[in-house]
């Protein structure tokens, strides 16, 4: 099982809360966003130029969202852009929690990448969380 199915099966109901109470989403929109929202995210962060260790501390989030295709999350999830982008400002604080306390923090997810640097380790992200 992979990181981003873990986080599903541990927080999933969590995660899925905060898109019906802080982002307006229905029960139905909820499940259908979230698995697609959860991989998009950790696909971002993969693909580098994310500073992980200020994300795990609260840090501001618009990087992240920036690598993030809304409108295709959102196609694909049957939500409006905007919508989408609620979405995921009200999953970003959970999904990181939910990331560090699995890697232990930015160190511990290199670990968890099974890479050397924190830099290096999180440039291979998607891969390792897709099972790939």
């Amino acid at each position: 099982m992979g990181i981003v199915d873990q986080i599903l099966s541990d927080k999933g109901s969590q995660l899925s809360g905060a898109l019906t109470e802080k982002a307006g989403f229905s029960a139905g929109e909820a499940q259908s966003f979230l698995p697609a929202a959860v991989g998009k995210v950790f696909e971002a962060v993969g693909g580098g130029g994310i500073d992980v260790g200020a994300l795990l501390k609260g840090g501001d989030a618009s990087s992240l969202l920036s690598k993030i295709d809304v409108g295709n999350l959102a196609s694909q999830s049957g939500v409006d852009a905007s919508k989408a982008t609620s979405g995921l400002q009200a999953l970003l604080p959970l999904l990181m929690s939910a990331l560090k306390d699995k890697a232990g923090g930015a160190a511990g997810i290199a670990s968890l990448l099974g890479g050397g640097s924190a830099t290096g380790a999180i440039g291979s992200l998607a891969g390792k969380l897709f099972n790939r």
